[in-house]
């Protein structure tokens, strides 16, 4: 990877840190793999990495009311294979830098949401309720948390900080169009 900027020891690397990708619902078109092509050759054009959050999720109307989809379903899954294998496809260490990751919900009410993201490829969609699960599925698997919507209140998507492990959320997303 060519580096941008130097400061001594220290380099500097653009990226999206935050870059949802989302299934087919009522806003969004099917996951296809000319879609995430297309995604990640727009970003090499002007990132040295990019990890991509999957949100395993879909919005939908009922009787007038915008809902989100809650919990596991297999559909998440099929997609989720595609997208690992156009991550570990669009990797070129040196050059462009993927990395596999998702938006994880679990009980966010009381948790915040957080994105998962991992340093190997071909790794789960873990759909555990709690942050403490997530963080035990994450221990030995290379991937890390990162809190985000911190501008919320905690019981309202915001971050709980009694519930945190530096270990495996080494930092926090700072700013969000959610409010930061």
């Amino acid at each position: 990877m060519t580096t941008r900027y130097r400061w001594g020891r220290y380099h500097l690397y653009w990226g999206d840190g935050h870059l949802n990708v989302h299934g087919e619902d009522m806003w969004y078109p099917r996951i296809t793999w000319e879609r995430l092509e297309r995604i990640f050759e727009a970003a090499r054009g002007h990132l040295d990495f990019l990890p991509i959050a999957y949100y395993p999720f879909i919005w939908y109307e009922v009787n007038g009311l915008i809902v989100e989809s809650y919990g596991h379903r297999d559909k998440f899954l099929d997609e989720w294979v595609l997208i690992q294998e156009a991550v570990a496809k669009m990797n070129s260490p040196g050059e462009f830098v993927t990395f596999l990751g998702y938006e994880w919900h679990g009980n966010r009410r009381r948790y915040g949401d957080h994105n998962v993201y991992y340093l190997r490829d071909y790794e789960p969609l873990y759909a555990s309720e709690t942050l403490p699960e997530l963080y035990e599925n994450l221990r030995g698997r290379d991937g890390i948390a990162i809190p985000h919507h911190t501008g919320y209140q905690v019981g309202e998507r915001g971050k709980d900080w009694s519930f945190h492990d530096d270990d495996l959320s080494p930092f926090v997303e700072i700013y969000s169009a959610h409010g930061s």
